[in-house]
């Protein structure tokens, strides 16, 4: 990945334009490369992993030219905005798994990405250091935040739970869709059949969960919440 020109100093609108354009054509090169990945090998864990640390690496690289008008504290933040968004598509991607599969990948993945924040963080706390001894700046511009974009990383909002679903006692859901009764993550119910908080009827992809469980979850988690208002 080439570093954005830094002389003569351009606009801010080219700047962010320039980046955001290398940040799509680097993303899309790496998505083609995932999707050659998965078609020759049967475990798609490796190729996952490294397509979103890749994603990860792609625009923590291209951003960190930005200066934030927060300073370290704004690319801080982004970092972590970063981070959450690429778990989130590692959620989506690894939803269909069994839990004993996507757990342990979730989390070494977000080990991952934790260590290559305070990488990134350095490495622009460095930067700053180097450019004050030089007397120079190391940024090409200065933004307020990151421009939004189709692809650009974004915090994962918090789904509302779907009490709907839950009509039928006598019923039973799917993973995912007792994870959307829930309001919650697909990787928190997994969680919590592994603390036994909640079990599951059958095994590995054909496990379902009886409406009357999750009820008593979603009733526990609603006060809960009033408790803490």
């Amino acid at each position: 990945m080439d570093q954005p020109p830094s002389k003569p100093p351009p606009s801010l609108s080219d700047v962010t334009q320039e980046i955001q354009q290398r940040i799509e054509e680097d993303h899309a090169a790496a998505y083609a490369q995932f999707v050659a990945e998965i078609l020759k090998f049967a475990d798609r864990r490796e190729p996952l992993f490294r397509y979103l640390s890749h994603t990860f690496e792609i625009y923590a690289h291209h951003r960190s030219f930005l200066k934030f008008k927060e300073g370290l504290k704004g690319w801080e933040d982004y970092l972590t905005t970063l981070r959450e968004w690429v778990l989130g598509q590692a959620e989506t991607l690894t939803a269909p798994w069994d839990w004993p599969l996507g757990v342990p990948f979730l989390e070494q993945l977000r080990a991952h990405l934790i260590g290559r924040s305070y990488h990134w963080k350095a490495e622009v706390m460095k930067r700053e250091r180097e450019a004050k001894a030089a007397n120079q700046s190391p940024h090409p511009a200065i933004i307020a935040a990151p421009s939004p974009s189709p692809k650009a990383p974004k915090g994962r909002d918090i789904p509302d739970p779907k009490p709907e679903l839950l009509r039928n006692p006598d019923a039973t859901l799917s993973r995912l869709k007792a994870a959307e009764a829930l309001g919650i993550a697909t990787r928190t119910l997994d969680r919590w059949v592994a603390d036994r908080k909640l079990t599951p009827i059958g095994f590995g992809a054909r496990k379902r969960f009886k409406v009357k469980d999750l009820q008593r979850l979603l009733d526990q988690k609603l006060a809960d919440k009033r408790d803490t208002q």
